[in-house]
C-alpha cells in the first residue's frame, strides 16, 4: 500500500484490492466505471488483478469467499473491513450472479454485529446502504468524534459531498491535521494527495483562521513553499516539520493535477529544497523516502532550465550541504559518488562514521577514505587514519595501494614513510626475480618519474647498484625512458642537444648532483649512443652542470663537442668564449677570417664558372644576347658576362668561318653594342671583326658570298 503506511494495521488492502479487481473483471467494467471506483476507493490500485482471488485465495467466485474466508484464514477485523469496503466501492456493478443463497445477507449480517464504534465498518455500511439508509449513515459519519486523522480523512473519503463534510467536521480537521496529527505525512503522501486535491477547488470558498491550515496546504501544488513564505509559516505552527513541507510540496508540484509539473524551473527548485533538507536530516531516511529520492536524481540528471546557475541536481546540491547521519551518506554516496562536495564532512576518526566501513561497497569505501587523504596531513595524523581504516575494514590500506593499477595513494604512502619504495620492489618479485605483480612496479615507476624526492634518488643508488642501467629495459621497458626524460628536456630533432638540464634538486647537495650526472650520461651511452654528443652540449651550456665537473673535465667535454659536433653558429661561439684562452681565441678568430676568405673565393670562383658554363651552352648569337640581357640588373655578373663574351666570341666566329645569317648577323650587332657600351670591347676591335663577316644567303649552292658590311 505505496504511501498509506497508517492504513496497513486498519485494513487489508490487498485483500481489498483483489476483489475490485475480480468484479471490475467479472462484470467487465468500462473505463468510466473504472474510473469511479478510483475516485472513491482511497486504496485503490491498479496493479492488482482478477486472478488473484482464485490463484492467492483459492475461490472460484466473490460469493465462496465471503462465505468460506474466515473458515480458510481466520477474519481479522483488517480482512473485515477490507472485505466490506470492496463490496461497498463496486456495490453497484455487483449482480446476483456472483453470489449463491444467503453468502451476500450473512456476511452483512457480520459486518452490522461489529460495526459498533468502528469506522471502517461504518464507512463500508454507508457505501453499501441503499439511497434511503445512506443518508444515515453519512450523518453517522459527519457526527463521529474523530480520535485520529487516518479515521477523520477516511470517513470524508467515503462521504459523496467533500464540500459539506468540511464545513461539518472543520473543528476538527483544525485539529487533527494540526497539533493534534496522528499520522506522519512521511509514508501517508497518498492520504495528502487526496485532501488536497479535493480541497483545491472549494480553497476560494474557505475563510477563517480555522481554514488557515487546509489553504496552506492547498498552496503546497501551485509554487514553492519555502521557509519565509506566509503557507510555510502555517504548516510549521501546526507542527509540520521541514522535511515533511519539504516532501508534500515535492509530491504536490510533480504529481497533482493542476500543479507545476516536472518542467518547471520552480519545480526544480522545489526538488532541490527537498534534497537538501533530506540531506540535513539527522535521523536516517526512510527506505521508500530514499526510493523517491533516487529517482528524482536521475531524473534532474540534467535540468531542463538552468536551476541556480546549474545544469543538474547533483551540481545544485555542491554547497550548501553536508551529510552528517551515516545512513544517509552511504545511500547518497552510492547515488552521486564519493566524490560529491556533500560528502565532505567525513573522518574517519570520528566514531560516527565507522558504520560507513559496513554500509558501503569496500572499494567505495576505500575511495573515500582516499579522498580524504592530503599532502599537507603530518605523518603521524596519517599513520593513525591508515591504521583506523584498517581496523573497521579488516583489510590493508598499505598493500590495496600498492597493488592497485595507477593508485593515486601511492606516492602519498611513500613521501610520509608509510611505505618503503625499495621493498615494495623487492615485493613485486617472486623469488627468481621475475616480475609477479606489474602493477606494483608501474607504481613505482610513476613515483620514480621525476626523481623528485630522496626516497626516489635512494631507490636508483640501490637499483643500479643491483642492476645496472640495464635494468630499467628489463623491468619497465618502454618506461625506461622515464629515467631520462626526469633529468632532461627530450630533444624533438634527431642527434641534436635536449632543450634544458634539470640536476639540481633541493634534498642533494653537489655530490647528489653530479651522481644524477654520471647516471644520466651512462643512460645515454646505453640506450642512446647517437645522441650522446648532444648532451655533451647540452652539459657544457647547463647553468650548473659545468660546475659538477673539473676543468679538465669540461675542457674534455669541451674539445669533444667541437671536435665531434656541428652545433649551431651561436653554440659554438658561446661555447668557444667560455673555454678557450683568449690566445686561443685570437688564433681561433684568425684561422676564421682564413677560412671565411677561402670560402668566399671558392664562391666567387663557382659563380664565374657557372657564368662560363651558361655562356657556353648558348648554341647561337640570339642565345648569347639574351644571356647578357639577363644579368642587365646586376652589375657584378653584367660585367663579368660581358667580359666572358667578350673573350669566347671570335673564337665563336672563327669556328664559323665568319659565316652568319642575316638574323644572327642582326643579333651579334647587338651583342657588340652591349659590349661597347659596357666597355668589354673597344670600336676598333669591333669593326674589325665586323669587317670579316659574311652573309650566308639561302640556296647559295654555289657559296659565294659578299662583304655583309
Amino acid at each position: 500500500m505505496s504511501q498509506l503506511k497508517i492504513y496497513e494495521g486498519e485494513v487489508n488492502a490487498g485483500l481489498l484490492n483483489d476483489m475490485v479487481a475480480f468484479v471490475l473483471e467479472t462484470a467487465g467494467a468500462g473505463h468510466p466505471q473504472r474510473q469511479l471506483v478510483r475516485g472513491r476507493c482511497l486504496f485503490y490500485d491498479n496493479a492488482s488483478s482478477g486472478d488473484s482471488l482464485q490463484d492467492k485465495y483459492g475461490f472460484l467466485y466473490l460469493g465462496e469467499l465471503l462465505e468460506r474466508y474466515e473458515a480458510r484464514f481466520g477474519m481479522a477485523l483488517p480482512d473485515l473491513r477490507a472485505i466490506a469496503l470492496a463490496l461497498g466501492y463496486v456495490k453497484e456493478l455487483l449482480t446476483d450472479e456472483m453470489f449463491v443463497g444467503p453468502q451476500r445477507a450473512d456476511f452483512l449480517r457480520k459486518v452490522r454485529q461489529r460495526s459498533q464504534g468502528d469506522v471502517y465498518l461504518t464507512a463500508a455500511r454507508c457505501l453499501l446502504a441503499d439511497e434511503k439508509d445512506a443518508a444515515r449513515w453519512e450523518r453517522a459519519l459527519l457526527g463521529t468524534q474523530y480520535k485520529k486523522t487516518e479515521e477523520l480523512l477516511f470517513a470524508m473519503s467515503v462521504l459523496p459531498d467533500f464540500a459539506q463534510a468540511e464545513r461539518t467536521l472543520r473543528p476538527q480537521m483544525s485539529v487533527l491535521l494540526g497539533a493534534g496529527r496522528t499520522l506522519p505525512a512521511i509514508g501517508n503522501m497518498r492520504l495528502f494527495d487526496w485532501l488536497i486535491s479535493h480541497a483545491r477547488p472549494h480553497v476560494k470558498t474557505l475563510r477563517g483562521k480555522d481554514t488557515a491550515l487546509l489553504r496552506a496546504l492547498c498552496a503546497l501544488p501551485g509554487g514553492y513553499v519555502k521557509p519565509e513564505s506566509k503557507p510555510y509559516g502555517v504548516l510549521e505552527s501546526h507542527g509540520y516539520t521541514a522535511f515533511e513541507i519539504a516532501c508534500l510540496n515535492t509530491r504536490a508540484a510533480l504529481t497533482l493535477a493542476g500543479g507545476l509539473g516536472p518542467d518547471s524551473l520552480v519545480t526544480e527548485k522545489i526538488v532541490v529544497g527537498l534534497f537538501k533538507t533530506a540531506l540535513g536530516q539527522p535521523d536516517p531516511l526512510p527506505e521508500e523516502v530514499c526510493q523517491s529520492l533516487e529517482g528524482l536524481f536521475h531524473k534532474y540528471s540534467r535540468f531542463r532550465i538552468k536551476c541556480y546557475g546549474c545544469e543538474s541536481l547533483s551540481d545544485a546540491l555542491k554547497e550548501d550541504v553536508q551529510i552528517q547521519e551515516p545512513a544517509a551518506f552511504a545511500w547518497f554516496a552510492g547515488l552521486a559518488g564519493v566524490e560529491h562536495p556533500a560528502l565532505g564532512g567525513f573522518d574517519i576518526l570520528d566514531p560516527r562514521w565507522d558504520s560507513l566501513a559496513a554500509a558501503m561497497k569496500p572499494e567505495k569505501y576505500r575511495a573515500l577514505f582516499g579522498l580524504s587523504l592530503t599532502e599537507t596531513m603530518p605523518a603521524e595524523e596519517l599513520k593513525a587514519w591508515v591504521s583506523r581504516y584498517d581496523q573497521l575494514t579488516g583489510d590493508s590500506f598499505k598493500d590495496a595501494c600498492t597493488g592497485e593499477r595507477y593508485s593515486p595513494h601511492f606516492p602519498l604512502l611513500v613521501d610520509k614513510g608509510l611505505l618503503d619504495l625499495w621493498q615494495c620492489f623487492q615485493d613485486s618479485l617472486d623469488s627468481g626475480g621475475n616480475v609477479r605483480n606489474p602493477d606494483t612496479l608501474d607504481n613505482i615507476r610513476r613515483y620514480l618519474r621525476g626523481i623528485r624526492t630522496a626516497q626516489a634518488y635512494r631507490f636508483y643508488q640501490r637499483f643500479f647498484q643491483e642492476y645496472g642501467m640495464p635494468g630499467l629495459k628489463r623491468f619497465w621497458d618502454w618506461g625506461h625512458r622515464d629515467f631520462k626524460e626526469s633529468l632532461c628536456r627530450a630533444s624533438r630533432s634527431y642527434c641534436s642537444c635536449p632543450e634544458s638540464l634539470h640536476l639540481q634538486r633541493d634534498f642533494l647537495d653537489g655530490e647528489g648532483q653530479r651522481q644524477l650526472l654520471d647516471w644520466l650520461q651512462d643512460y645515454c651511452f646505453f640506450y642512446e649512443p647517437e645522441k650522446y654528443p648532444g648532451l655533451v652540449v647540452a652539459i657544457l651550456r647547463d647553468g650548473s652542470a659545468p660546475g659538477l665537473l673539473s676543468p679538465a673535465e669540461q675542457r674534455a667535454l669541451f674539445d669533444l663537442a667541437i671536435s665531434r659536433i656541428r652545433p649551431q653558429d651561436y653554440v659554438v661561439q658561446a661555447l668557444k668564449s667560455k673555454y678557450l684562452t683568449e690566445e686561443e681565441q685570437r688564433a681561433d678568430q684568425a684561422a676564421l677570417a682564413v677560412k671565411e676568405q677561402e670560402a668566399a673565393e671558392r664562391k666567387r670562383q663557382e659563380a664565374l664558372q657557372a657564368l662560363r658554363d651558361e655562356y657556353a651552352s648558348a648554341g647561337s648569337m640570339g642565345a648569347v644576347l639574351k644571356y647578357l640581357e639577363n644579368y642587365r640588373y646586376y652589375r657584378e655578373k653584367q660585367a663579368q658576362a660581358c667580359r666572358i663574351v667578350s673573350e669566347g666570341l671570335p673564337g665563336r666566329l672563327e669556328a664559323a668561318a665568319y659565316r652568319l645569317e642575316q638574323e644572327e648577323q642582326t643579333a651579334l650587332l647587338s651583342v657588340y653594342a652591349l659590349l661597347l657600351n659596357h666597355r668589354s670591347m673597344a670600336w676598333a676591335e669591333i669593326q674589325g671583326e665586323i669587317q670579316k663577316i659574311k652573309e650566308e644567303r639561302e640556296n647559295d649552292h654555289d657559296s659565294r658570298m659578299r662583304p655583309a658590311c
